[in-house]
């Protein structure tokens, strides 16, 4: 996403999970989504997921996945905004020797 020149936002996804669980049952995977916070509440992120479904959907997706880190309730909020139900799996990993839990929520295109 561009304001004014200025890049804001970035958006990456791709049209099977990198996660087994979900990968083995069709999901598109919106990867990462990253909104520069004096941007953040204005509408880009919204236009992000509106851009990855409609690509999913003309990739032959007919549901989608987000991953967040369970303690990340800013985005959590977003997701449950848009419509996302949280899914039961969980992915945990450990990142410069501290541990994190992953959570998803799910979408239907």
């Amino acid at each position: 996403a561009e304001v004014d020149n200025k890049i804001v936002g970035i958006l990456w996804g791709g049209i099977n999970s990198e996660y087994k669980y979900f990968n083995d049952l069709g999901y598109a995977q919106l990867f990462a989504m990253y909104i520069y916070p004096d941007y953040q509440g204005l509408g880009i992120g919204s236009k992000f997921k509106n851009v990855f479904k409609d690509w999913a959907k003309e990739n032959g997706a007919t549901k989608f996945v987000i991953g967040v880190l369970k303690e990340n309730e800013k985005a959590r909020k977003v997701y449950e905004k848009w419509g996302g139900t949280l899914n039961n799996y969980t992915f945990k990993f450990v990142q410069l020797n501290k541990g994190y839990e992953e959570v998803f929520y799910t979408y239907d295109l």
